[in-house]
């Protein structure tokens, strides 16, 4: 009888572990986030953009402040990605930042309009 109840036990416990991996799989939202990657002297900020959870074809944008901290005028601005969801554009493309000032560059992704999208993360690749 003792041994029933333990396996009764054991068997409800593993069934509930189930159903929150489940629920949590289902539930919980994907990372779909960038890191920005920046050469010397140039500082990104935030350094990672989250996306947040999207749908096909949706559009979001993330504005990033890029510093020059050094002596010497930074430009003109170029961007990477590391792979593609969908397009990734921004508005700083050949611009140059003086040394010592900012611009904040707005980045937006559009996701594709077909096949699948799980969790995602790109690397943005800043240059010049």
């Amino acid at each position: 009888m003792r041994d029933r109840k333990r396996i009764v036990i054991v068997l409800i416990f593993a069934i509930s572990i189930l159903i929150a991996l489940l629920l949590w799989q289902t539930l919980s939202p994907f990372w779909n986030g960038s890191e920005i990657v920046t050469p010397e002297n140039l500082v990104a900020s935030p350094e990672s953009i989250f996306w947040g959870t999207l749908n096909l074809g949706q559009t979001v944008t993330r504005k990033v402040t890029l510093a020059n901290i050094g002596n010497e005028p930074i430009g003109p601005l170029n961007m990477t990605a590391s792979q593609t969801v969908g397009e990734l554009v921004w508005d700083a493309e050949d611009l140059v930042i003086p040394a010592g000032q900012s611009l904040i560059a707005n980045f937006t992704l559009t996701l594709s309009q077909t096949g699948e999208i799980g969790p995602f993360t790109i690397d943005i690749i800043v240059g010049y």
